[in-house]
């Protein structure tokens, strides 16, 4: 695949004399950047602190504070609250300024408690997408991955498990600000792929007939996993595919043996990916588990049309030319779905939180591929709202 856009994020300058002199950058001691905080204090699983980087090159760009030099912040705590109920308590007593990826029924009551704060309510990717492995049986029958979909009650699991906070239809691409034109919500989609996703188990039954599965018990599969959020979806789809005759398996692997696993497609019927991750501008333009020979296609599709309309989005000639893009990636996502290469759960809303003392951020989720609190350079405290609002 072309990469001429992702060079940026891929490739990285590293520091020679740093890395003759230590062998390599893994400790944190070690690490040289350009960017605007320096790392002084890491400890796993708990916080990161950093310091403002005096010698940072870029100034503000636009805006109010045009011109002033980068960053604002004199440095930067980022904890690690493993425990949910105490990440909502830290931000509910403003010992910290801001939180993210939390639900809405720990967020409603929190903006409800302290109406102050800052929010902004953005779409996951789902919990877990079920890859069938699509170059062996029975999963190189369309028919068969089209009957599974169709025995997936996913608006049940938008209703009762996402509480109706979840949409049913958001991969490869979602509705997001300035990709609208690629996403087809799932009500435009062709009827022949929209039925996928409307609860048929009499359908389904008979498509599995149709390729050789008579019932009662017509096929059992397993699945490669390994988080816990997988295993939760997973479970729905264990019940509802029991009742058309189909038996799923979980195969639970600790993360390092999944990994190894997938990448060396070492498994049999499907695999779950866990992507509980925020969906960011670069999503609907990624397609790598589509891909013909990538590392992310465990699935083993290999479709030539697909294959040409990445191409396509990725050649130079494309460069700069984002309604030809956007029109690709459409037809991409259009055909991928009609294709019923994986079962992806429905994604679900969650919110970020901030305190207003918290300015010039408005709940950004990232720039780029590898631009995750990027933003972070750009915004600053006021200590005066700060006392004002919690009284010290």
């Amino acid at each position: 695949m072309a990469t001429w856009e992702m060079i940026s994020g891929w490739i990285t300058i590293q520091p020679y004399d740093v890395v003759n002199k230590y062998g390599d950058l893994r400790d944190w001691r070690n690490s040289v950047g350009t960017g605007p905080f320096m790392l002084t204090d890491y400890v796993i699983g708990s916080y990161s602190t950093f310091v403002r980087n005096p010698n940072y090159w870029q100034t503000d760009p636009c805006g109010p504070g045009e011109g002033n030099q980068l960053p604002y912040l004199d440095g930067v705590n980022y904890l690690t609250i493993l425990d949910a109920s105490s990440r909502i308590a830290a931000l509910r007593t403003a010992k910290i300024d801001f939180l993210t990826a939390v639900d809405d029924e720990d967020a409603e009551p929190l903006i409800k408690a302290s109406p102050e704060l800052q929010y902004i309510r953005h779409l996951t990717t789902g919990q877990s997408q079920m890859w069938f492995k699509v170059d062996e049986k029975p999963f190189d029958d369309i028919k068969v991955r089209q009957a599974l979909h169709m025995a997936v009650d996913y608006q049940a699991i938008v209703d009762y498990y996402y509480g109706g906070s979840a949409i049913i239809v958001a991969f490869p691409s979602a509705p997001i600000a300035g990709y609208e034109a690629l996403y087809t919500p799932l009500e435009e989609l062709p009827e022949s792929t929209r039925e996928l996703y409307e609860y048929n188990p009499e359908k389904a039954e008979q498509l599995l007939d149709e390729a050789g599965y008579p019932g009662p018990n017509r096929l059992t599969f397993s699945c490669l996993c390994w988080s816990e959020a997988s295993i939760d979806i997973l479970s729905i789809y264990i019940n509802d595919l029991a009742k058309i005759g189909v038996t799923l398996n979980l195969d639970v692997k600790q993360k390092a043996v999944f990994d190894s696993m997938r990448l060396a497609r070492n498994f049999k019927g499907a695999l779950a990916y866990d992507n509980q991750d925020v969906i960011t501008s670069a999503s609907p333009l990624k397609h790598q588990e589509y891909v013909c020979g990538t590392a992310k296609n465990s699935s083993g599709i290999c479709d030539p049309y697909l294959d040409s309309l990445e191409a396509k989005i990725w050649s130079f000639e494309s460069a700069g030319k984002e309604d030809v893009r956007q029109a690709a990636a459409k037809a991409f996502n259009d055909y991928a779905l009609s294709q019923a290469y994986v079962i992806d759960s429905p994604c679900y809303y969650v919110y970020k939180l901030w305190w207003p003392w918290v300015k010039n951020y408005y709940g950004v989720a990232g720039v780029g591929y590898f631009g995750n609190d990027d933003n972070t350079k750009f915004i600053w405290i006021d200590q005066d709202l700060k006392k004002e609002i919690t009284g010290k």
